[in-house]
């Protein structure tokens, strides 16, 4: 049940402009958010050779990773407001898989879909930081 999973579970807080993970990188916990907000971004590309980061969703609750642990990140998470997380390991999420299989296939069915329905939000791209009410 849900009592087994919480058991493996941390909850952190995190500042506004903190970063929980970045692009490229190995994601090693399941993000997910519980209070506050977050921005996704991507890194692009202009003609000129600059970096520009482009802002693709701001979320205010559900699952913040758009991977799975141990797989590379295809965004990088920044608070944009002081946030309550919720985390599981890639140790834990190992463990629970062990002792309670059916318990992490709902959990992973869960984490599925809500990256599912957040990657499908991803069409709508801010490329103007500046104009964005979400981070004012």
């Amino acid at each position: 049940s849900e009592t087994h999973i919480a058991k493996y579970c941390t909850s952190l807080t995190k500042k506004e402009g903190d970063v929980l993970y970045r692009m490229g990188e190995e994601l090693n916990q399941i993000w997910m958010l519980h209070r506050g907000k977050v921005a996704l971004t991507v890194r692009k590309y202009t003609e000129n050779g600059r970096t520009v980061d482009e802002r693709v969703s701001v979320l205010k609750t559900g699952v913040v990773s758009q991977t799975l642990p141990g797989m590379l990140c295809s965004e990088t998470a920044t608070c944009l407001s002081t946030s309550t997380l919720i985390t599981i390991d890639k140790k834990h999420l190992h463990e629970l898989t062990e002792k309670y299989p059916f318990d992490v296939l709902k959990l992973q069915r869960l984490v599925i879909q809500d990256i599912a329905e957040t990657k499908s939000q991803l069409e709508h791209k801010t490329e103007d930081l500046q104009d964005d009410a979400f981070l004012k």
